[in-house]
């Protein structure tokens, strides 16, 4: 039987003047959460086009280890971190999905 692994994507849209910003608290974010127990990988993506958000995509263990990281200080530091400010915020929304993740192995084509 496989574990319940999970993916999660978060989509940061990111106000314009203050992508800068965003992109120096990055490492933060992510060293927090690279310490998290049931934490499987971390993929941060940049936007390809200027409209579009980044995504942080996490792969879990299971859905319980997602939910002691979102009730972690880790977790409220890491946002608030990005978040920046209620008068010049640096996220202007931000939008969670999660995803039942299995580990098939896939065998590309050549």
């Amino acid at each position: 039987m496989l574990p319940e692994t999970i993916c999660v994507n978060d989509k940061f849209f990111v106000c314009k003047a203050r992508k800068h910003a965003f992109q120096e608290r990055l490492p933060l974010f992510t060293r927090l959460r690279n310490h998290q127990r049931g934490l499987v990988g971390l993929r941060v993506i940049p936007p390809a086009k200027e409209k579009s958000p980044y995504v942080v995509e996490s792969t879990w263990l299971s859905h319980n280890h997602f939910q002691n990281w979102i009730a972690s200080p880790a977790f409220v530091l890491s946002i608030g971190a990005l978040s920046g400010n209620a008068d010049f915020p640096i996220v202007g929304h931000k939008q969670t999905e999660m995803l039942a993740a299995l580990d098939i192995p896939l065998r590309l084509a050549a």
